[in-house]
């Protein structure tokens, strides 16, 4: 190995002459094929040192400037990724409301308001006048059983969403078990009404109003209750749909069931028949009105008064659109009416109707200084024969609210 001052001196090669001793190259061209000898620094001189390497960025490398950058560069891409994911869910949530709400208003339309409209004839059947022949109120049930058969199929036919594909045949199967129950109504409604008694007639027919009470309880807690709970948080409202009202309890016995479709015979005008005047009652004060010339009682005439006037069924049958009329008189004054109607109302059962309103403004307002004459008069049933109980008359003076 050289020393490392070989190329340092000259040097001549033994035996050669100064002219033909072969020298270092000095500078100029190079000739072909000949390397540069590598450049060594001068005796006593420490060669300059090579750039440290950079290797691998690690934490402890990075000044702190670096670190914020970094950490803001995170935040970033935290940021947005937090905003996509909101951004999605209120996409997907948005787009589920959209679709739940277009599936119920279509169960409404297509299902749900005809089914209420067949209630609505139901009950209309039942409260028919005393007198109705059997094949009418048979045609109007198989009419109604028909109108029901449509809004079940209407139901079965619509997509539902994927929240409530697993409620879906609970929908159908109670609007098929009101179908069941008023065709099992129109089928046996013959041989019910040749039955003499109404415990006989219930026993028949009980089974059929049993199963419309069954399809209130299969849609309320089989299809509302749990879709209402599957779609917590998308603020959309699941319909109530009910086909027997709670006054209808009695109709699911055949004791119930058996006297609403006696009272429909013609036969049912004969019997006990007749409703009786119970009380009137103003409100708010509370005060119960007394008969007799001699007693004058004292009301607030206001618009916050309210005249509410009992009446209680004293007859044998079930009697339904009883009219009830009121009337205010007083010399030189014109007479002021109110008329309203006891729905339906079971034997031995008392029902009220209210009368608000009676000087809801300044034109209406009472004569303060004059007794007024009240007339209450509960209508009569047919078959009634004793209405000395369905009329009353009171003294009324009105005065101002202390």
């Amino acid at each position: 190995m050289a020393p490392d001052d070989f190329f340092d001196s000259d040097w001549e090669e033994t035996g050669g002459t100064q002219e033909t001793a072969v020298t270092r190259p000095s500078g100029g061209r190079q000739d072909p094929g000949t390397e540069p000898p590598p450049h060594r620094p001068p005796r006593g001189e420490r060669p300059p040192r090579r750039p440290p390497s950079i290797g691998p960025i690690r934490p402890g490398n990075l000044p702190p400037l670096q670190y914020r950058r970094l950490a803001g560069l995170a935040v970033g891409i935290l940021v947005v990724i937090v905003v996509l994911v909101l951004l999605a869910r209120g996409c997907s949530g948005s787009s589920s409301q959209s679709k739940n709400i277009d599936y119920f208003n279509d169960v409404k339309k297509a299902a749900l308001v005809p089914s209420s409209d067949v209630a609505s004839d139901f009950h209309n059947t039942l409260n028919q006048k005393a007198g109705t022949k059997l094949k009418q109120v048979k045609q109007q049930l198989s009419q109604q059983a028909a109108a029901m058969t449509k809004a079940a199929d209407a139901a079965a036919s619509i997509a539902p969403t994927k929240q409530l594909e697993q409620y879906q045949p609970a929908l159908v199967q109670a609007l098929r078990y009101r179908e069941a129950g008023l065709t099992c109504l129109s089928d046996n409604i013959g041989q019910a009404w040749k039955r003499k008694r109404a415990a006989g007639t219930g026993r028949i027919l009980a089974p059929c109003v049993q199963r419309l009470l069954a399809a209130d309880i299969i849609y309320s807690d089989s299809f509302s209750g749990p879709a209402s709970t599957a779609l917590n948080g998308l603020g959309v409202q699941v319909p109530a749909s009910r086909f027997l009202d709670p006054a209808d309890a009695a109709l699911v016995t055949p004791a119930g069931i058996g006297e609403a479709i006696t009272r429909l015979k013609p036969s049912a005008v004969h019997g006990l028949h007749g409703l009786g005047l119970v009380s009137v009652v103003a409100l708010p004060q509370g005060t119960t009105l007394q008969t007799g010339s001699s007693q004058i009682n004292q009301l607030t005439g206001d618009d916050k008064l309210v005249l509410v006037i009992s009446a209680k069924n004293f007859g044998n049958f079930r009697e339904v659109g009883v009219p009830v009329t009121m009337t205010l008189t007083h010399a030189g004054a014109q007479k002021i009416k109110r008329t309203g109607t006891i729905g339906s109302i079971d034997k031995g059962a008392t029902e009220t109707v209210r009368f608000p309103d009676l000087f809801k403004n300044a034109s209406s307002q009472p004569e303060f200084t004059q007794r007024y004459k009240m007339t209450v008069t509960i209508g009569k049933v047919p078959g009634e024969s004793v209405v000395s109980n369905n009329t009353a008359t009171y003294l009324v003076q009105f005065r101002l609210q202390t």
